[in-house]
């Protein structure tokens, strides 16, 4: 009777007696013996096969029946020592071995029986070291093809290598309808090295029985069940343990169906009650078990019910790995163990198409009939993994659900049901969804120090924000989809909120959205590849973790947020989309990388610390910063591009955008490409550095201070470029411009070229906005348009130059005229002096004019109210008339021999002391001082100014009754000098008026051109003030007639900038007292004393501080109160090892000269006379500089020029510093730690007082709570109480506070 479909006789299976034979037949038997016979039969015994076909190391037997059941008892082959011997079967009905099958030597055994093969109870093999049971039709050799019913012998001598192997070697054939079977039922199977099960298209049915490729003494062998439908049931084992390692067990495929030589089955099922076993018994490692069907087929899928063991070895070794896939995936293994008592834990791997963790249950499981066409169907949309079984799995093993491939539209996703959670935090194992679609989480998991692990292929990873991942391992993610929060697509996002310690690294190439609340979550954060956009401020973790970019990552920010942690670019990048967002912590590179800012604006804000810097390591060497986008870069820390080897990246930018940066600026080139603005919004003392400045198409340099540039190259590039001041600064560049591209001027503020400006560049120049000045010699002409205007623009009326003139001097002559004096009873007499006055110059011009000198009493004028009485008051500036070089030198000699003679006679120097004193240097001697000074670099740019005043007589009332020459000496240009004509009666009024301002600390209505101080300034700068920005003067010694001393320089103004911020100054009554030559002395020793408490005068409380911090600065040796004495101020300073001294307390300036006025020591006053005798001490060694810390030390009377401070100067030192009026004593104090600090950083003394200055009227010296800040933020005072807080809490940038502290003698 014949099967009508799938597998042998029914009538067999169900124990009909059949015949039993092994048979050949001796047409085709390929020379085949039974017990001798060609063409024989056995029935009974030992069935004994010979013969056969030999090729090679190959032998071939053509079988026509193969059945031991019945009278036989075994068979026995003889195998003749060849290599692989092939036993083809042709009956229809297929095999059955119940009976033991043994070779005489040692052979590989390919059993091919197209019909079936049915294994029973005593069946066995003996001398088989490698088994193959096949219902393939065909074996394939590298040289031909052996069929198993039509290869003839003459064919087989191709046939002498090994056989290909599995599936590669073993084709099906053509039975019609038939679906091959092996079927295995109660048989005990054991093989040495590899047993291969094999029936293409058709089915394995494995039911209690054990194969086994086990090795005692070595590492296990290889077991391998390949069919279309594979069911391996109840009490069935699959061994292939061993001593040494595990071995391989593999049912319907290889690991990730990586080996193409094992065919993939449709459907396998692994029975409740069976077990799969590849541990190590010894010393090894765990092997492998895959249990598999083929991904992609739709219908198919695996159950996996049994055990799967895969141990290390109890005496060493690591876990073995265990993959059970389909694209129906149903895992409820009744035990996984892939644990290691002495080493590390293996892996599960899960591996369906689609995939629920949720609810595990077989109860959508539908067994077929035997006579179907498969062995199961499922109810269920997607494969079903038990969440609850994860947990116990991950004590003993890393878990791995991976799904089959495909669009993440269709499939190949990972579903995550809510209320399922899980917690392995106890255990090591990791937990992966490895999906080639998304990942959905809708349940909470704990994790263990393993970590948890989601790919999502080519999708996204998405969590819902009610659960919680408590790490305390790893977590990785990696994600394929980069559609997901871009325009048109959705915006799925990991809402999660995160917990615990574990660490985070993002990699793949797509996107992924964090946005919870992850503040209690401690743990940092890489991302690899691809994109991590965060839309909540504590979406990154805590502010104590950090957030890595690699050069193939980007971090995303979004929402307006306020990231608190440090970011590490890696070589990434840094994206901002959209809001205002903010970096509060450092911004880290380690390499080049990129800050793109698409809309609104990205500040970098750190708390503490600098806002961007380079890792010091060798990776991070010659870090370049890209800064990209359209939105605005704001940098309100210090940017810091200087790596580990001292040197400088560079800062690129290439969007439309701005960069803002308001602190210190280290760069090696900055490069502005795109058209975008860099604003280099640092305060005047903000440091930068940079040495090339590149701007192309269009792109701007913007600076909106009041400050020279000295040093920079600024290079246009084929578009251009150009600088932006805004109104109110004026911005002197005196540095380099090159290139052959277009420069732009913008901003309402003024940009000057001085002379010494290097200006190369060959385009036009175009000033679209504000003025642009200038003196170098390029360019020559400029194209002004809007409000812009320039020197060098075109003028469409050539009078308009000189009415532009006519019309300023009728608005300061008729502002003057305005100015109220004060009432004569407050006025010092004009003195009328011959001889010792102001003298004639060599002009015969000058021969009858009366010498007059200014003399101004402002003792009162901060307390006097003045009314307004313009009819008082008269013109006082007239015409300007320029001198000759010769009439201006001869002046300039004449009057200040005077002024030396006179100075001398009150300081009461004999005739004899007089004698003594040096002639007023020559214009030659002037110009080598200066030359020295220059090339020694004490000063930059240095020159002599003499401001001196002359009467004219027999004028009348109302009438310009004196005039200023005012003469300009440097090094190397020609001497220029001016005379200003001018009322005194005005002057003074205007000098009142700008005291009494000053006092009552008005504003100084910079804006108004009737103002005192712009009018004091357009009679002693600006007659000059071309001149000084042509030769780019930046120091100046003052030479002040008697009565200028008093003028304020500091305070006064054109309307943009102070004088005292624009120039580094001293003064000095006469040059011939004054060293030009740079000082010998390199000692940098300072003497401080001062006292803080008095009999009958106000205490000095912050005295002690301020010698405190002098002495921390500078090593000072401070005496305070008692040991502040007469004799220790004159011994002490008569000691050449002192350079400095600084005294800080009451000085009383009083008429008389000298001998009448008195400095409080710390025991009682003591005269200034005394003072006198440094000069003796110290003739061949003077003091470099004394410091007045006091009160309105500058200002005395007639007899004494400059009170104590030009005294002490006179006296013997090169400088000092003084007071012109009462400061507050806060002020006083932090103004001199500060100038002292900059005094030790190598700046000259002019240059650390200008610098000081700046700070004040800046708003860079500020209060902060009880202390006095700095610059750089650093403490100047602290623990002010409360009545000194009040008197600086509204600020100190009025020039009240610090333009009457005043440098007198040589500014170097």
């Amino acid at each position: 009777m014949r099967c009508r479909v799938l597998f042998p006789c029914i009538a067999l299976l169900l124990g009909v007696p059949v015949q039993a034979d092994v048979a050949t037949q001796s047409a085709d038997g390929l020379g085949t013996r039974i017990n001798g016979a060609l063409g024989g039969r056995c029935s009974s015994g030992v069935c004994h096969i010979d013969g056969g076909a030999r090729s090679g190391s190959n032998r071939f037997h053509r079988l026509s029946e193969f059945d031991t059941r019945g009278a036989i008892q075994g068979v026995s082959i003889n195998s003749d020592g060849v290599r692989n011997l092939v036993l083809g079967v042709t009956a229809i009905d297929g095999t059955f071995i119940n009976k033991s099958v043994s070779l005489t030597s040692p052979s590989h055994l390919f059993l091919l029986s197209p019909g079936g093969i049915q294994l029973m109870p005593g069946a066995s093999f003996q001398q088989i070291p490698q088994l193959t049971l096949s219902t393939a039709a065909q074996l394939r050799f590298s040289g031909g093809v052996f069929d198993v019913f039509n290869t003839p012998i003459n064919s087989l001598s191709a046939l002498g290598s090994d056989p290909l192997p599995g599936a590669m070697g073993l084709l099906t054939g053509a039975l019609g309808e038939k679906r091959p079977w092996i079927r295995m039922d109660g048989v005990s199977i054991d093989v040495d090295e590899a047993l291969l099960v094999d029936s293409p298209g058709g089915r394995i049915d494995v039911d209690n029985s054990r194969l086994s490729v086990s090795n005692p003494s070595g590492d296990a062998g290889s077991l391998t069940l390949t069919a279309d439908l594979i069911k391996v049931g109840d009490g069935t084992e699959l061994l292939a343990t061993g001593s040494g390692n595990g071995g391989l067990v593999q049912v319907g495929g290889s690991w990730q169906n990586t080996d193409s030589r094992v065919r993939q089955a449709t459907q396998t099922w692994m029975q409740q009650g069976s077990s799969v076993d590849v541990s190590s018994t010894g010393s090894g490692d765990g092997g492998t078990i895959v249990i598999w069907s083929d991904l992609s087929h739709s219908s198919g899928g695996t159950i996996a019910q049994g055990a799967l063991l895969a141990r290390g070895g109890p005496e060493g070794g690591d876990g073995g790995r265990i993959e059970t896939s389909g694209s129906f995936l149903q895992a409820q293994p009744e035990r996984v163990d892939v644990s290691a008592l002495n080493g590390v834990s293996g892996e599960w791997l899960l591996d369906p198409y689609n995939i629920t963790i949720g609810a595990g249950s077989s109860s959508g499981i539908i067994p077929e009939s035997l006579s179907g066409e498969e062995l199961f169907k499922s109810s269920s949309t997607a494969s079903l993994v038990d969440a609850s079984i994860l947990s116990s799995y991950l004590s003993t093993a890393d878990v791995r659900i991976l799904t089959g491939t495909g669009d993440p539209s269709e499939g190949g996703n990972i579903v995550w049901d809510s209320g399922y959670s899980i917690d392995y935090s106890s255990t090591s194992g990791k937990l992966t969804l490895d999906a080639s679609g998304y990942i959905q989480l809708n349940s909470s998991i704990e994790t263990g120090t393993g970590g948890l692990v989601l790919k999502a292929g080519a999708g996204f990873a998405e969590a819902a924000s009610g659960i919680t991942l408590d790490l305390s391992g790893p977590f990785e993610i990696a994600t394929g989809d980069s559609t997901i929060g871009t325009d048109g697509f959705g915006s799925p996002a990991f809402a999660a909120t995160l917990t615990g310690d574990g660490n985070l690294t993002k990699s793949g190439t797509g996107r992924l959205i964090l946005s919870g609340n992850n503040s209690s979550w401690t743990g940092s954060a890489v991302v690899e590849s691809g994109a991590l956009r965060v839309t909540n401020a504590n979406a990154l973790g805590s502010s104590t973790s950090s957030t890595s970019i690699n050069s193939n990552g980007t971090l995303e920010i979004s929402g307006g947020i306020t990231i608190a942690e440090p970011i590490l670019l890696e070589q990434g990048k840094l994206i901002s989309l959209s809001g205002d967002n903010t970096l509060s912590k450092t911004l880290q590179l380690v390499g080049s990388s990129s800050v793109e800012v698409r809309q609104d604006t990205l500040t970098l804000d750190p708390s503490s610390g600098k806002a961007v810097i380079v890792d010091p390591g060798s990776d991070a060497f010659n870090s370049d910063l890209t800064y990209v986008g359209s939105g605005d870069l704001v940098v309100k820390g210090s940017l810091n591009l200087q790596d580990g080897q001292s040197t400088y990246g560079d800062f690129r930018q290439t969007g439309a955008g701005t960069a803002r940066l308001q602190d210190s600026f280290f760069a090696e080139r900055a490069e502005i490409t795109g058209g975008g603005v860099l604003w280099l919004d640092q305060p005047v003392y903000g440091d930068i550095e940079v040495t090339t400045l590149f701007l192309d198409n269009g792109a701007l340099l913007r600076r909106d201070v009041s400050e020279t540039v000295v040093g920079a190259n600024l290079e246009l590039g084929s578009g251009g470029g150009g600088i932006s001041v805004a109104d109110g600064f004026t911005l002197v560049w005196d540095s380099a411009i090159s290139g052959s591209a277009d420069f732009i001027k913008e901003g309402d503020g003024i940009l000057r070229f001085p002379s010494t400006a290097n200006i190369s560049y060959t385009g036009e120049t175009l000033v679209k906005a504000g003025k642009l000045t200038v003196f170098s010699t390029s360019p020559t002409n400029a194209t002004c348009s809007g409000n812009g205007s320039s020197n060098r623009c075109a003028r469409t009326d050539s009078s308009s130059a000189s009415s532009e003139t006519d019309t300023r001097m009728v608005v300061l002559r008729n502002a003057i005229d305005d100015v109220p004096e004060f009432p004569p009873v407050q006025q010092n007499q004009l003195t009328s002096e011959t001889g010792a006055g102001s003298g004639s110059g060599g002009g015969s011009s000058t021969q009858s004019q009366s010498n007059k000198s200014l003399a101004v009493d402002l003792a009162d004028s901060a307390e006097v109210d003045v009314a307004v009485s313009t009819s008082d008051t008269s013109v006082a500036a007239g015409t300007t008339q320029t001198l000759s070089a010769d009439q201006a030198v001869d002046q300039l000699s004449s009057s200040d021999q005077a002024a030396t003679t006179r100075t001398a006679q009150a300081l009461g120097l004999d005739q004899g002391e007089q004698d003594l004193l040096p002639p007023t240097p020559t214009l030659d001697e002037l110009r080598a001082g200066l030359e020295q000074v220059e090339t020694q670099r004490f000063a930059s740019r240095p020159a002599v100014l003499q401001v001196r005043f002359t009467a004219i007589p027999q004028s009348q009332p109302g009438t310009q009754d004196a005039f200023l020459d005012l003469t300009l000496i440097s090094a190397r240009s020609p001497v220029q000098a001016r005379r200003v004509e001018v009322n005194r009666n005005s002057f003074s009024g205007l000098l009142k008026a700008l005291y009494r301002q000053l006092s009552r600390q008005e504003p100084m209505a910079l804006d108004n051109p009737a103002s005192p101080t712009r009018q004091l300034h357009a009679l002693l700068v600006e007659p000059l003030e071309e001149i000084l920005e042509a030769q780019g003067i930046e120091t100046l010694l003052i030479a002040a007639d008697q009565g200028l001393q008093a003028v304020p320089f500091a305070a006064l103004s054109d309307g943009s900038e102070y004088f005292g911020n624009r120039y580094a100054f001293a003064l000095t009554p006469s040059l011939a007292l004054t060293p030009i030559a740079p000082s010998e002395s390199f000692s940098k020793e300072q003497l401080a004393m001062g006292a803080s408490t008095f009999d009958g005068l106000a205490p000095l409380p912050l005295v002690p501080q301020e010698l405190e911090r002098l002495a921390a600065s500078s090593g000072s040796n401070p005496y305070l109160n008692q040991e502040f004495t007469p004799r220790t101020l004159l011994e002490r300073s008569a000691d050449q090892r002192y350079a400095r001294l600084h005294v800080a307390t009451h000085a009383d300036f009083r008429p008389g000269g000298p001998t009448e006025s008195v400095l409080h020591t710390g025991i009682g006053p003591m005269s200034m006379a005394k003072f006198a005798d440094l000069r003796r001490a110290r003739r061949d060694q003077p003091l470099d500089l004394v410091v007045l810390s006091a009160c309105r030390t500058l200002l005395g009377d007639a007899d004494s020029e400059l009170g104590f401070a030009g005294l002490a100067l006179q006296a013997g030192a090169r400088s000092a510093i003084g007071t012109l009026w009462y400061v507050d004593d806060v002020v006083t104090s932090a103004f001199f730690v500060q100038f002292y600090r900059l005094l030790d950083q190598g700046l000259s003394k002019a240059q650390a007082l200008q610098q000081t200055r700046q700070l004040f009227s800046s708003g860079m010296i500020r209060l902060d709570g009880d202390s006095v800040i700095g610059q750089a933020g650093q403490p100047l005072l602290n623990e002010l109480n409360p009545s000194q807080r009040r008197r600086i809490e509204a600020g100190v940038q009025n020039p009240f506070f610090w333009a009457g502290i005043e440098l007198i003698g040589s500014p170097w």
